[in-house]
């Protein structure tokens, strides 16, 4: 066996595990369903012109524009910085490489909120906002995936609510 055969066999076991990993932590909500969730706010009249109901303020940016909001109001909390918006890029990019797309333009916006904020607002910790793109999230973990399938899938024209493409098996999980 060759040192490449090796790191592609490697590759693959490690692609397989993390396929796991996602599966076995997929108990967690998703958004994005057919018609968007109501907004935070309903004083609004425009999805857009508030980002629904979130605004516009952030409170750190990757290198390539991905908008990050840390929205959680509990107290102690470390606050996010320009790292954690360039991890949540590459994630994003990640996801969209799987889903054969060749950039990730625009990133999408994340607002971060305090845990069962969300949930109590749309029944789920995490969702994706389309029109404009929004992922709203209780924190940061593999659900962040998910939400942005549904953002790359979204940019192709449908968000695909009912989780039938066959992307989500191969770069992130259904629920």
């Amino acid at each position: 066996m060759t040192p490449r055969d090796d790191l592609y066999r490697g590759l693959m076991l490690l692609l397989a595990a993390i396929a796991l990993i996602v599966l076995a932590l997929a108990l967690a909500g998703c958004g994005a369903e057919a018609s968007s969730a109501p907004a935070p706010s309903s004083s609004s009249s425009s999805s857009s012109a508030d980002n629904h109901g979130y605004g516009w303020q952030y409170d750190a940016m990757s290198a390539h524009g991905l908008k990050l909001r840390d929205a959680r109001q509990a107290a102690g909390v470390r606050r996010l910085t320009a790292l954690e918006a360039d991890l949540l890029e590459r994630r994003a990019a990640t996801v969209a490489t799987c889903a054969g797309e060749l950039e990730l333009a625009p990133p999408p916006f994340v607002v971060l909120l305090d845990p069962g904020e969300l949930a109590a607002r749309v029944g789920k910790p995490g969702w994706y906002y389309p029109n404009p793109p929004l992922i709203a999230l209780e924190d940061l973990g593999d659900l962040f995936d998910h939400e942005a399938l549904h953002y790359v899938l979204d940019r192709r024209g449908d968000l695909d609510a009912g989780h039938t493409s066959p992307l989500w098996a191969s770069c992130s999980f259904a629920l």
